[in-house]
């Protein structure tokens, strides 16, 4: 999946942060393809852009709830 986006996105003549940010993919996924990508290649570059509009969110922890007596 994450390789047909890269590809429409470096193939494109457009906007291609517009097109990062509509994009429709997994945080885990373009992280884990980002960390293997080689800098400086036009893959990395359109991983760093997915990665930027798509970050990888931890859930929030939740805080005890404490009663007061």
């Amino acid at each position: 999946m994450i390789s047909k986006v890269i590809e429409e996105i470096s193939s494109s003549y457009g906007d291609i942060r517009s097109l990062a940010r509509a994009a429709e993919v997994s945080p885990k996924e373009v992280a884990a393809a980002l960390a293997k990508a080689k800098p400086g290649t036009v893959e990395h570059v359109v991983l760093s852009l997915l990665a930027e509009y798509h970050p990888v969110v931890d859930a929030p922890v939740e805080k005890p709830v404490i009663k007061e007596e």
